[in-house]
């Protein structure tokens, strides 16, 4: 219902959206395209071109991936342009000895879900794997093992007693990490016009749905709250007054 309301909502601002469909070239003055399972193709012409279709590979994972192809022998990580991962984050198949060496995360990794669908290239999940590695490593796991550990002291003295208890606090017991599991908060989306569209989870519970104006509202307070300092959301802030009362500026060449 949400994809149809905001695919409503952008053909009455005008814009011609063509399902199913794949750009196979673009030149200086034409964009040629095809519907999917159709062999003719359309040439258009354009003035501007603006391509939001997706990133390609950072160039530090691409290197990596030609230093590990001698030993990841892996048709996966050549073909997406990604670095495959264990349960814990690690770059999988490397050798035991150097086993845990290198983590990978956000778009530089391929990770799937329990479903063994991959995981959606988005900053929600990037933020979560980086807190979870955050954890293994303030928490003091050792990434070398499968699963990750830690090795309490046994001496049996009062101050490895002490230590240990210390140490169990800070993990909450578990000696073994748990896997990195993601959590679904749902997904929020800005369609223009001071219209969005929410979809509000908590894992595989919906919460709130919602399109519009109320959406847009939800979309920028979490959008405001995410930055990472006040300064930047004062910023932020400011600027969104400022372009709700004097618009957007344009400059035209």
């Amino acid at each position: 219902v949400l994809q149809e309301k905001a695919l409503a909502s952008l053909q009455a601002e005008g814009v011609d959206i063509k399902l199913n469909t794949r750009v196979i070239n673009i030149n200086s003055h034409t964009i040629t395209y095809k519907a999917i399972n159709d062999e003719s193709s359309t040439d258009i012409g354009y003035g501007v071109c603006v391509w939001a279709a997706g990133t390609a590979p950072r160039p530090i994972t691409k290197h990596l991936i030609t230093k590990l192809n001698s030993l990841i022998q892996s048709d996966s990580m050549k073909k997406t342009g990604k670095l495959q991962v264990d349960k814990w984050l690690r770059v999988d198949g490397l050798d035991d000895s150097i086993s845990g060496s290198i983590i990978a995360m956000g778009d530089a990794a391929n990770i799937v879900n329990d479903d063994s669908s991959p995981l959606p290239q988005t900053a929600q999940v990037a933020a979560q794997q980086g807190a979870y590695v955050a954890r293994l490593f303030n928490r003091g796991y050792n990434i070398t093992t499968s699963p990750p550990t830690i090795s309490l002291t046994s001496n049996n003295s009062f101050t490895d007693w002490i230590n240990n208890n210390i140490q169990s606090l800070r993990v909450r017991g578990k000696t073994e990490a748990s896997p990195f599991t993601f959590l679904n908060l749902g997904s929020l989306a800005y369609v223009g016009g001071q219209e969005a569209v929410a979809e509000v989870k908590l894992g595989e519970l919906d919460i709130l749905k919602a399109y519009g104006n109320s959406a847009f509202v939800l979309w920028r307070s979490v959008y405001l709250v995410k930055q990472v300092s006040v300064r930047t959301r004062v910023l932020v802030l400011f600027d969104f007054i400022k372009s709700k009362i004097f618009g957007r500026d344009l400059t035209y060449p």
